[in-house]
């Protein structure tokens, strides 16, 4: 079997920390996803795949150093978003430099095309009233720029899940449309403009935007109503009442924190179930989505809330099972389904002619053979071709069969 195992420990770690009252005795896991590891890459392609949420993946170092880089994101976005009246994706960089965690941070910077307008909305989850944001405006001079500036991330770890929580929420659609609509509009009539009227800090955020704030006053000071519904989800909350089913206050005033936590629990599922789709090569778009179907439901059946180390060997054989059941490839180029017929008439057309030609030659040099007729020649040319085509096929059934075999083994089947 060549199907790769999933290793939590190179995806992503995860930890107690004193937030764990909210989970009882059991406690909370954090989750902090490894910013060298293929983790982003795989929680993009589930979203994409989702929620049609359109994010481009860049690392960054020194953002000072790669203004040039942001100028070229802001272009090709442009780009992309010709002939569409309305428009969002997302740049979703992996910064490495100081000031940042050991792990690294995520900065989301968010593109929108509304009509013939357009703008940048940065929504760093540690504000963006830092002196190392201002390489975003260096060369950018083009384009409105509409930013968050308070830190909601209080507790230090799960920036990415915010991240991708938050570009769902911004950019992502439901049934073909974005979950929020008219999102340029509501920043141009929520906020306010600086001494440099390139940049408006946002005064309201639409309620979905809420959903990862760690800190209750700052839900507060950026919605407009306690009363208005945070999501349209399966407990239809207020914003009040999100509050008081997520909020759990620690030593660092880390309200709202197990939000994060829990969706921290679902991504890394996620993480997973796209670390074994992609070693299906020949994967239908119909059968990704039963395979993750599946595998959800596996995990949400055995109650996979705790370590992925408990549900690895479950999703692994679920994989193992399933491309058996579809006989679908893993990281194998040959077909495993066996077929004598494939290239079959290509090997004997090319096997007869190489008889035909052969004999041609061997008659005209050969000291053997003074004279023959013009109808011996051709029955003589054909016998060859025969002969020809049937060693081709031979050789063709031959290489088909060890193909099917070595792939074969490959499936364990």
């Amino acid at each position: 079997m060549n199907l790769s195992k999933f290793d939590s420990t190179k995806f992503y770690r995860e930890f107690t920390t004193i937030t764990s009252a909210w989970k009882g005795s059991s406690g909370i896991w954090d989750i902090e996803f490894m910013k060298d590891s293929r983790s982003v890459d795989l929680l993009a392609s589930y979203y994409k795949a989702k929620y049609d949420v359109n994010i481009v993946i860049k690392p960054m170092t020194n953002v000072e150093n790669d203004t040039a880089d942001i100028a070229d994101y802001i272009k090709d976005a442009r780009a992309r978003s010709v002939g569409k009246q309305e428009y969002r994706e997302a740049l979703l960089i992996k910064f490495s430099g100081p000031p940042c965690y050991e792990n690294g941070h995520a900065i989301p910077v968010i593109y929108i095309k509304a009509g013939d307008n357009d703008a940048l909305f940065l929504v760093n989850s540690l504000g963006v009233a830092l002196n190392h944001h201002n390489w975003i405006f260096k060369r950018n001079d083009q384009i409105k720029i509409y930013a968050i500036e308070k830190k909601r991330e209080m507790a230090n770890t799960g920036c990415y899940i915010d991240a991708f929580v938050f570009l769902n929420n911004a950019i992502g659609k439901a049934s073909g449309e974005y979950r929020i609509p008219n999102l340029l509009q509501y920043l141009e009539n929520n906020c306010q403009d600086l001494n440099d009227k390139r940049y408006s800090k946002v005064t309201k955020l639409p309620p979905r935007l809420l959903k990862t704030f760690q800190s209750s006053e700052l839900i507060r000071e950026y919605s407009n109503s306690q009363d208005e519904k945070i999501a349209v989800n399966k407990q239809n909350d207020s914003i009040a009442g999100h509050l008081s089913r997520y909020k759990k206050t620690s030593s660092n005033n880390c309200a709202n924190h197990s939000y994060v936590a829990q969706k921290g629990m679902k991504m890394r599922a996620k993480v997973e179930i796209e670390f074994y789709l992609e070693q299906f090569p020949d994967i239908t778009d119909r059968q990704k989505v039963e395979f993750r179907n599946g595998a959800k439901e596996l995990l949400k059946d055995l109650r996979m809330v705790r370590p992925s180390s408990e549900s690895v060997g479950y999703l692994h054989e679920y994989a193992i099972n399933f491309a058996e059941k579809n006989k679908l490839l893993i990281n194998a180029k040959q077909s495993s389904k066996f077929d004598i017929t494939q290239y079959l008439s290509l090997y004997a057309i090319g096997g007869a002619s190489v008889g035909a030609i052969s004999y041609g030659i061997y008659s005209f040099t050969s000291s053997d053979i003074v004279y023959i007729t013009y109808s011996e020649a051709c029955k003589s040319i054909i016998k060859s071709a025969i002969v020809g085509a049937i060693i081709s096929s031979v050789l063709c059934v031959g290489i088909n069969y060890y193909n099917s075999i070595g792939a074969s083994e490959d499936l364990g089947l």
